[in-house]
């Protein structure tokens, strides 16, 4: 734009002193001059109009048609053109085409895909350090599998490790939590137990699980920065790179073995169904970890407030919502509204759900 209103003002000045020079000189004009003066001073006020935005039609389209019209209308009227005529429409048409060229040369600039900006300083060979010292086990497993896989894929350099000791140290957070909810230490024998939501509800304040959730928003948060989930790499900020084959389910992390039926179940069914799209590597094992622990407090949940289990025979029996209200303090059902919200949030992270997969391009 700035060029355009330079040369604008040149080939107005320009048209003006053909105007003035002759005039002052001479004390009349040619046909000849009055008309390549008119001519560049019009190409002129067209370019700065054009510069500022006051010029709706396209430039080259404008700066064409006075080309045309500076060899049509001399020929209709005398049935020639003069040499200077000439020389006019012929600017004025070279000055369309350079407008064009440009400007299509812009257009072609700014349709570039994202993905193809290379915003990496040598990527593709960069090796990660090692994970900072004050992360603990999961979350130095982690960093050690996520830091090799984003940076073979050219998606992780220095400048990122700093997001990827967050997203770790949040995953670690998460397994912290999880196992404070459903294994626990057993202060007899030191060794880890398992644990069910219904007892660690009636017998804790719920800490455990609200840092849980806030957790996975966390990792969820800092996954999508990295590119850690099938949507964030679906839009066109990371490079394009191959996801898993068809039909390759990835290993299930171990992780896996602390989640309850529900959970493993909705591991075992998703996962193969997102590898069958093409939508599930081993970047994404955490995020439906944490999708599948989300599903099974929901059930849990559920199943504590419609189906509880009969202290006199052990077996489940059925509650209506007014029977629960009334002979519980609520927090499975707050729990399960919890549960559902985070569940939502890390399957539109997978492509869970149809609004997600609409907004991943193919």
């Amino acid at each position: 734009m700035k060029k355009q209103l330079v040369f604008g003002i040149l080939l107005a000045a320009v048209g003006g002193i053909g105007f003035i020079v002759p005039a002052a000189a001479f004390g009349n004009l040619l046909a000849d001059e009055v008309f390549a003066a008119s001519a560049a001073f019009a190409a002129g006020i067209g370019l700065i109009m054009h510069g500022t935005g006051k010029l709706k039609l396209p430039l080259s389209i404008f700066l064409a048609a006075a080309g045309a019209a500076a060899a049509a209308v001399p020929a209709a009227v005398h049935g020639n053109i003069t040499t200077s005529e000439g020389i006019a429409a012929s600017a004025l048409m070279l000055l369309a085409f350079w407008v064009y060229a440009g400007r299509s040369k812009e257009e072609n600039t700014e349709s570039q895909p994202a993905e193809q900006y290379e915003f990496r300083e040598n990527a593709a060979s960069y090796e990660p350090p090692k994970p900072p010292a004050n992360l603990g086990k999961h979350g130095k497993k982690f960093w050690k599998k996520h830091s090799k896989e984003l940076a073979d894929r050219g998606m992780l350099t220095d400048m990122d490790t700093a997001s990827l000791e967050l997203c770790s140290g949040a995953y670690q957070v998460y397994r912290d939590c999880w196992d404070a909810v459903f294994s626990p230490v057993n202060p007899a024998t030191g060794r880890r137990m398992k644990r069910t939501l219904n007892d660690y509800l009636a017998n804790s304040s719920g800490v455990e699980l609200r840092e849980l959730w806030s957790s996975q928003e966390q990792y969820l948060r800092s996954a999508e920065a990295l590119g850690l989930t099938p949507a964030s790499r679906r839009t066109g900020k990371f490079p394009r790179t191959n996801e898993a084959p068809l039909g390759q389910v990835p290993a299930p992390p171990r992780a896996l073995a602390s989640l309850g039926k529900h959970g493993k179940k909705f591991w075992e069914k998703h996962s193969k169904e997102l590898a069958a799209r093409g939508m599930l590597t081993e970047l994404d094992a955490e995020s439906l970890e944490l999708c599948s622990g989300a599903y099974q407090v929901y059930r849990d949940c559920w199943e504590a407030v419609f189906s509880p289990v009969n202290p006199a025979t052990g077996r489940r029996m059925k509650r209506t919502l007014n029977d629960y209200l009334e002979n519980s303090s609520g927090v499975e059902l707050r729990e399960l509204w919890s549960s559902q919200e985070q569940y939502l949030r890390s399957a539109e992270a997978l492509g869970l759900t149809p609004a997600s997969r609409s907004e991943m391009p193919a």
